[in-house]
């Protein structure tokens, strides 16, 4: 039994370190859409979706979808993890947010 459990904290542990950390700009961002954003929050939602996603299945990137992609898979998934309220607003506050960071790439 410990074995698992220590497995399971080496997957979520190499899984959360391939997702990105929000910087000042993420947070400027997010802020046009979630008015009350902030450095924390972001962190919060990163380290939620980490925690409640990957005990499930591998996590995707969040350059990987859409804002809207990722809204709709939260909505489908929100039911089946029966994600807290503010859960929810965190986990998508950070994956809609870092979606868009890859627009902002390709903006001149």
């Amino acid at each position: 039994m410990r074995f698992l459990v220590a497995c399971a904290a080496c997957l979520l542990a190499g899984a959360c370190a391939s997702l990105p950390h929000p910087n000042p700009a993420d947070v400027s961002r997010a802020q046009a859409r979630f008015p009350t954003a902030s450095m924390e929050s972001l962190e919060s939602g990163r380290s939620a979706y980490a925690a409640r996603c990957a005990s499930c299945h591998a996590l995707h990137s969040p350059q990987s979808r859409s804002a809207e992609q990722w809204l709709k898979a939260i909505d489908e998934m929100e039911k089946e993890v029966r994600l807290a309220p503010n859960e929810r607003a965190l986990i998508a506050q950070f994956l809609v947010t870092m979606s868009d960071r890859s627009i902002d790439k390709r903006m001149p």
